[in-house]
């Protein structure tokens, strides 16, 4: 059954689902419940308590169930304080790529949490085992349908 028609960079940056968001590219999921709508913003309440805005792609209503679908290019360090979300995350494994690191964290209950960042692209060293604020623009992160 086809879930969503359209060009690859529709599919990436717009998934109408969850199972659109897991079949091109890399992908966090997170848990949670919607506990407010408002003017195209949704609040998610995630299972740990967490509470994240985004925006409400497939859920309708307060109570709906949500996989929060957030791509690792999206998430920042440097300035995360003033963006729509910030959460600790602590740094479980770092791994070079050539032009980015890809850092593998622990955040709000997914202990497979990535994160990409430029390589040179981040203004301190990053360290295994230590915890850092990271955030991301409400916009960058879709509430879809709940894939648990």
């Amino acid at each position: 059954m086809i879930q969503q028609l359209s060009p690859p960079d529709v599919l990436y940056e717009s998934p109408k689902n969850s199972f659109v968001a897991q079949f091109i590219g890399e992908n966090n999921k997170l848990h949670g419940k919607v506990t407010k709508m408002a003017k195209g913003v949704c609040e998610v309440t995630l299972d740990d308590g967490t509470k994240l805005k985004a925006e409400p792609v497939n859920v309708s209503a307060v109570g709906d169930r949500t996989t929060i679908s957030l791509r690792p290019e999206r998430v920042e360090f440097d300035g995360a304080e003033k963006l729509d979300n910030t959460v600790k995350g602590k740094i479980i494994e770092i791994l070079y790529l050539g032009d980015h690191l890809r850092v593998v964290m622990s955040v709000a209950g997914n202990p497979e949490f990535i994160v990409k960042v430029r390589n040179r692209g981040i203004r301190r060293p990053l360290e295994e085992g230590k915890s850092y604020n990271i955030g991301w623009s409400a916009g960058d992160c879709k509430a879809l349908d709940f894939a648990g």
